[in-house]
């Protein structure tokens, strides 16, 4: 099988386990905003940040760096371990740091009733170093398969306890910061369950790492793995990074913009509706940048770099601009009502801007360009910082929506120049064309045929309006990329195959 092949069946398995696996964390957010309210919805996602950190950085960031060591270093016993014991120490570290800081954390936050639920999230972080180092080994010899059906049982469980735990809370009358705790908690148990299902495909494996070991010296293999780590597991959270300087910065700012305390932490729950919408996108940038990553570490190749591109910019263009149009159905719904539409939709540009980072950052380490990535996630932060502060007193929480796009669009740039200055592909700019073209013929589309439908009938009767705009947005991109020939060859079959 090519490498192309390879790469584009790895993505198509990550992203449909990826895909089940984000539909079932958006289930269990309908109940805990309708049962516990916006204001039960703003205390989960105040902790949510820090466990979305751990469980990104147990799926992506940290994996992406372990595959990166066993494709470029033979996956000997001695480099297992080693990593192994890497991970256990940044565990521990990120642990200790929570735990004991949980209530300097509430503080910053501006409610220190966040306390318990943040020292209950940090214990997440001792699972790290297993989950992460068998989803990287299983991933680096492309066996995607295993590395997607832990993600779809780990959020299965995880759904399940969060979504009994709401009833528990809400029908005992307890406090909704317990609720927090609980559903902590809940996460915690899910990802056991995931270590403890590949640790027994692991142990099953023969001869799982019985190559000899290699001479690199401890010191230089610890350089490059946290180098790696670093770098991909920056990239990969760059979304929780605007969440966590909204979590620090929208409650005063809301305030400044006219509401009182209780009525920003409603408005900062209806801000993040849009939050799991955004993962939901992202799926398909962050599964296809895993994906490739052994395939660009061994062969350097820069035909494999350019369709990864392109399929990016085209798919996470149409997730971006396809939420867009739904989004007055997706939003009633999802929370029964429309506050905050018109700032959610803005926040799915996010989409589109932060699978072109994640895929754009994997080509730019192939090229060498690791370290160096840093300044420039720095400056986007300073970017998204800045613009809060100006833009939220001004525009509420569209002022937030606006200042993660200038955030994300300067990054984004930055990469695309140096990616254009420093590889010796030739930009297609007529594919970048037809692809515009394609996305705006779909958002017509769907928005014409969405004046068929009311926005404000029942739960119900939207239901059928958002999955028929759906289906008519899917294919209509897949016609029209198909007829202008945007797919590479044998994905449409690879598709077909892998959804049998």
């Amino acid at each position: 099988m090519s490498d192309t092949n390879k790469w584009v069946k790895g993505a198509i398995i990550l992203t449909i386990t990826g895909l089940i696996s984000r539909i079932l964390g958006m289930v269990y957010r309908v109940p805990l905003q309708n049962i516990a309210g916006d204001e039960g919805l703003y205390v989960y996602q105040q902790i949510y940040p820090l466990l979305s950190l751990a469980i990104i950085l147990s799926l992506y960031g940290i994996p992406s760096a372990v595959t990166q060591q066993f494709s470029e270093n033979q996956t000997s016993r001695q480099l297992f371990t080693r990593i192994f014991y890497l991970l256990t120490g940044l565990g521990i570290l990120a642990w200790l740091v929570i735990y004991l800081f949980a209530q300097t954390w509430a503080n910053m936050m501006g409610d220190i009733q966040l306390t318990e639920p943040i020292r209950i999230s940090s214990f997440m972080f001792l699972l790290l170093p297993m989950i992460s180092l068998l989803r990287g080994y299983f991933q680096s010899y492309e066996e995607t398969h295993l590395v997607g059906i832990s993600q779809v049982v780990e959020q299965f469980v995880r759904v399940i306890l969060i979504i009994g735990i709401t009833f528990y809370v809400v029908s005992t009358d307890r406090s909704l910061y317990e609720l927090g705790t609980l559903a902590a908690l809940a996460t915690i148990i899910g990802t056991f369950v995931a270590v403890v299902y590949l640790g027994i495909k692991f142990l099953r494996r023969k001869n799982s790492v019985e190559v000899p070991p290699n001479n690199i010296p401890f010191r230089q293999t610890a350089k490059w793995f946290f180098a790696g780590v670093f770098i991909y597991s920056l990239t990969y959270v760059l979304h929780l990074i605007f969440q966590a300087v909204d979590v620090m910065t929208m409650i005063p700012l809301l305030q400044e913009y006219g509401w009182s305390f209780e009525e920003s932490k409603v408005q900062k729950g209806i801000f993040d509706r849009g939050n799991p919408m955004i993962q939901l996108g992202l799926v398909f940038g962050s599964s296809l940048a895993f994906a490739l990553i052994p395939s660009i570490q061994s062969k350097r190749k820069q035909r494999e770099a350019e369709q990864a591109v392109h399929l990016t910019f085209l798919f996470s263009l149409a997730a971006a601009v396809g939420l867009i149009a739904i989004m007055p159905f997706l939003n009633p719904l999802f929370y029964l009502n429309q506050h905050g539409t018109t700032a959610i939709q803005w926040l799915m540009l996010l989409v589109f801007l932060l699978s072109l980072i994640i895929t754009l950052s994997v080509l730019l380490q192939s090229l060498g360009y690791t370290q160096q990535q840093f300044k420039w996630i720095v400056f986007m932060f300073a970017v998204k910082i800045a613009s809060n502060f100006w833009l939220i007193p001004i525009y509420g929480i569209l002022g937030a929506s606006i200042a993660s796009i200038l955030a994300a669009a300067t990054l984004v740039i930055i990469y695309f120049w140096i990616w254009m200055k420093r590889s010796s592909i030739h930009i297609d700019v007529l594919f970048y064309i037809k692809a515009v073209v394609t996305i705006g013929l779909m958002y017509g589309v769907v928005v014409f045929m969405a004046q068929l439908f009311s926005i404000h009938a029942t739960r119900l009767f939207l239901i059928v309006p958002t999955i028929a705009l759906s289906l008519v947005g899917v294919i209509t991109v897949f016609t029209m990329a198909w007829a202008m020939k945007l797919f590479p060859k044998n994905f449409l079959q690879n598709i077909l195959k892998k959804s049998r």
